[in-house]
């Protein structure tokens, strides 16, 4: 189980220090890994920005659940040639939806958790190699999401390690990006009809203490099909018009991760 989490860790490094600068941002998977009834389980973590997770259970078997998150930061990074450069986000994301849990006495697998649900994430990001000032990238983004997610775990005394697997449908509403240049030369692309289906498999492992967790979460984003999107430029001649090339529309898809500290609460008997 050591092994299990340090390649984890391993794995999660480069995923929170590495934020993609365009316009799909994956958040980390929810999985509390529910055991009885009346359970309330509150997560709060790190990973393209400040997250929490709320899951609660109705019932033996029912789940409700809602997550946040938001990064409204100044962050300084190095590009993966070493240049650096500065990111302003103001982002956030909110979900929620039902699940269906249900323990198992195996050895090998103790619990099994199905979820679906909805979410709206909204994105203004601006960086520049260097300090930020009037000449910058932009980028304007929102969309709404719809995923289906399963997730399978084995808990084993303090330790716990689970798989998740996410289906991810996600539909823009808006998205703008656009680079502004001294004087006043601006290039805005303006990008409609976008959508596409992404499949998102995690690995989490997580050491228990009493109600605690200390968990580590890490994955990637895989795009399944992204029919082409209408893309249309307006230069600094003020002259819209379509742009064909496949090239300028960055893809869907990314590497996803979340260090947390989880707390369970038990409001029910345990049966």
């Amino acid at each position: 189980m050591l092994h299990y989490s340090l390649l984890l860790l391993g794995l999660l490094a480069p995923t929170i220090g590495f934020a993609q600068r365009d316009f799909y941002t994956p958040k980390s998977l929810l999985m509390p890994l529910h055991e009885q009834a009346r359970q309330l389980q509150v997560a709060a973590g790190v990973g393209g920005g400040y997250q929490l997770h709320l899951s609660y259970t109705l019932t033996r078997h029912l789940v409700v659940f809602q997550t946040a998150t938001l990064d409204n930061a100044l962050h300084q990074r190095r590009s993966l040639f070493g240049d650096a450069y500065q990111q302003r986000n103001r982002n956030y994301v909110l979900t929620g939806g039902l699940g269906y849990f249900t323990p198992l006495n195996r050895s090998f697998l103790t619990v099994v958790e199905a979820y679906a649900g909805a979410g709206l994430t909204r994105m203004v990001n601006s960086w520049a190699f260097g300090k930020l000032s009037d000449e910058a990238d932009f980028t304007h983004a929102r969309y709404w999401t719809a995923f289906s997610q399963v997730n399978v775990g084995r808990r084993v005394t303090h330790w716990e390690m689970a798989f998740g697997l996410r289906l991810v449908y996600a539909r823009y509403q808006q998205l703008r990006y656009y680079q502004v240049r001294y004087p006043h030369y601006t290039d805005v692309h303006r990008v409609e009809e976008l959508r596409g289906l992404l499949l998102e498999p995690v690995l989490s492992g997580s050491f228990l203490w009493k109600a605690f967790k200390l968990n580590a979460q890490a994955g990637v984003s895989s795009p399944l099909s992204a029919p082409p999107a209408q893309v249309t430029v307006t230069g600094y001649t003020g002259i819209a018009q379509a742009d064909p090339r496949a090239d300028d529309l960055p893809e869907l898809g990314g590497l996803l991760g979340r260090l947390s500290v989880q707390y369970t609460v038990g409001l029910g008997r345990k049966k």
